[in-house]
This record gives C-alpha cells, structure tokens and sequence, in this order.
C-alpha cells in the first residue's frame, strides 16, 4: 500500500490544488469508513470475485463488532474498561485452535475496536482527530515529492490500517507512528509561526 502510494505522489505532483488534494483525502476518509462500517460486506464482495483457492476466503474480522458491542455496557461506551479491560468472545470459548486464546479476551484485532474498548468513544474521538489533523496538515500544505507530504500519506495509510488490524500497542511501530505525528506536529508549529 506504502508503495502504491508512493507511486501516487508521482500522479500528485501534477495536481497544485489544495482543493484537489482535499477531494482525494475526503475520498480516503470516506473509503475508510466504509471498510470499517461495511467491512462484511466489501470482503464478501472482493472474495466472490477472485478465482484462486491459495488465499483464505474466511472472514475472521466481522464477529468481533459483534462480540464487542454486545458484551460492552453503557459507561463501557464513553471510557472503555481501561488498558487492561478484556470482553467475552462466544466465539473463543467454543475455539478449539492454537494460539492460546481464551472466551475472555484482552485484545481485538482490529485497531479502531481495540482502541473503543480500552478508551471507548472518548479515546477514539481523540486518536481520530490527531490523525485526521496532520495527515491533513501534510497532504494539503506540502508538495507531493517533500518529505512531509510523504510522512502525511503513511500515517493515512496507518490510519487506513486501523479499519482491518493495526491494534495500537507500545511496540516499536507505533512508536514509529507517534514519531511521525511529531514530526508533523513541529513542522506545523514552524509553519503557524512563519504565517505571523
């Protein structure tokens, strides 16, 4: 995916327009969404279509919304149950697989769920609008071939990842993700101080 949009940074560079460059991440966000919303959906769509039996046609992310939100409550919803808050999985406790998973589970596989059960819609609202901030930042304010436009277009695909898998941990990527937000972060703040 990095590659591909890598790649798009070359199509970009005959693209000036913020306006543009706008309509392509409200595309993005959009597509983003509806992976996350209507992931059954899409892959019982993209799975139909291909030929080949080498790649799994399970769908082993769409039960987990389920089991989430059927064993959250109504606080659970607003500030999750913490950073070592676990929910019960049907799924699991009949499972009869390798792995050590358990019908009491302290993870999801899917970053945006993780993150609603850990810090419930507050943590998400807040992890939403850091992202959302300085990809927009640095697709909209810099040039296609700078290396801040490039480091915006990785945290968008970063944040595309979260929809599917991605779950945030403290581990080396996401280090490398903050990372990045910080870099973004003082090249705004250099940014809003030359503006004056």
């Amino acid at each position: 995916m990095f590659l591909f949009t890598f790649l798009a940074t070359k199509a970009f560079r005959l693209v000036k327009s913020k306006f543009l460059k706008f309509i392509f991440l409200v595309a993005s966000f959009t597509l983003i969404y509806f992976l996350f919303f209507y992931f059954a959906e899409i892959f019982e769509y993209l799975t139909s279509s291909i030929k080949s039996e080498t790649i799994s046609k399970t769908d082993t992310r769409s039960f987990l919304f389920i089991e989430l939100f059927s064993d959250m409550k109504g606080s659970d919803y607003i500030l999750g149950r913490g950073y070592l808050g676990t929910y019960y999985s049907p799924y699991f406790k009949e499972w009869l697989g390798d792995g050590g998973d358990s019908s009491t589970r302290f993870s999801l596989e899917i970053g945006f769920l993780e993150i609603i059960l850990k810090g419930g819609i507050t943590m998400l609202v807040i992890t939403l609008f850091v992202f959302m901030k300085y990809i927009y930042f640095g697709i909209i304010n810099f040039k296609p071939n700078s290396f801040h436009f490039l480091t915006a277009a990785w945290l968008l695909l970063e944040f595309a990842m979260l929809s599917v898998e991605n779950v945030p941990n403290f581990g080396v990527h996401f280090f490398f993700i903050w990372i990045l937000i910080g870099i973004l972060n003082k090249r705004k703040n250099n940014f809003i101080l030359l503006k004056n």
